[in-house]
């Protein structure tokens, strides 16, 4: 007798049961077969299983709800870091605010600062010296009294000491790649002719010139400038003593080496020579003292 198999499917929404014979080899059967493949036969205890179709409804809702929150995913992130970041900075500021608190003085009360007096106006001696500024300088002009101009130096020497021999000093002043002999110095050309005149009956022959040093621009502290326009009062009131019965002596200089910048250096040279010639200037005659006028005018002109 042939065994037959019952199974239970859903179609069209409703439950039905189905008999099925081993031999059964109609079209039907072939049909029904196929499309239980997929089903579950009856189990050897007697029970029958039951089938449903999948509802893919709730795959799709599913699906949806896993979208939304993969979307909001960094939304929250964001909003969660931007929380904390903001706590953190919120409790740092907050421990400044109570810090600075506790430093600053209880209400009501003023600090006043301590000034040291004698400091500031060390400070602005300071800077009034180490600030720099270009201005031009006045200009230095004379008859002077050339005894040669020579294109080599050790020529130039030569004569001068031929010249101080007999009792005439000079110096020898480099220019434009010349070295003039100069042994006289006035103030007017009439001067110049009579001392040329003098001269001559001694054995000297002379040219008169009329020499000049223009005041052009230099860069300098204001101490140096001072100090530049302070040397050259002094060397004009010496320069016009020469038409007088008395020569000054070298007294007058002593304020302007007490008075000179110690921490210039264009201005040594000037300064050491005022230096080297103040015990001359005590006992110089009028000759001697052009000779040292035509010096420091020399060292003047060497600080352009």
């Amino acid at each position: 007798m042939d065994k037959k198999k019952t199974i239970i499917i859903w179609e069209n929404g409703r439950q039905t049961k189905l008999n099925i014979n081993d031999n059964d080899t109609s079209k039907e059967s072939h049909e029904v077969k196929r499309e239980l493949a997929a089903s579950l036969q009856e189990s050897e205890n007697g029970q029958i299983p039951t089938f449903s179709r999948p509802n893919t409804n709730k795959y799709k809702e599913n699906s949806n709800k896993q979208q939304k929150y993969t979307f909001l995913k960094p939304v929250i992130f964001a909003v969660l870091s931007a929380i904390i970041i903001g706590t953190i900075l919120g409790v740092i500021m907050l421990r400044m605010f109570v810090t600075m608190g506790e430093d600053s003085p209880a209400t009501g009360e003023t600090i006043t600062p301590i000034m040291d007096t004698e400091e500031e106006n060390t400070n602005d001696e300071n800077e009034a010296v180490s600030e720099t500024i270009s201005e031009n300088h006045e200009s230095i002009s004379a008859f002077v009294l050339q005894a040669g101009v020579f294109s080599e130096e050790s020529n130039a020497n030569e004569w001068a000491s031929d010249y101080y021999r007999a009792g005439l000093p000079g110096v020898i002043w480099e220019r434009d790649n010349q070295y003039f002999l100069l042994v006289g110095l006035t103030n007017s050309k009439e001067q110049a002719m009579q001392l040329a005149a003098d001269l001559e009956k001694d054995g000297f022959e002379t040219f008169i010139k009329e020499w000049k040093t223009n005041g052009s621009e230099i860069e300098l502290t204001n101490t140096e400038h001072a100090w530049l326009h302070d040397f050259h009062e002094h060397w004009y009131m010496y320069f016009n003593s020469l038409n007088e019965q008395t020569v000054l002596s070298g007294n007058e200089w002593k304020d302007l080496i007490t008075a000179y910048p110690e921490a210039s250096e264009k201005l040594s040279t000037i300064s050491q020579e005022i230096i080297r010639l103040q015990k001359e200037m005590d006992e110089s005659d009028k000759v001697e003292t052009q000779n040292i006028l035509l010096e420091l005018w020399k060292q003047y002109e060497y600080v352009f």
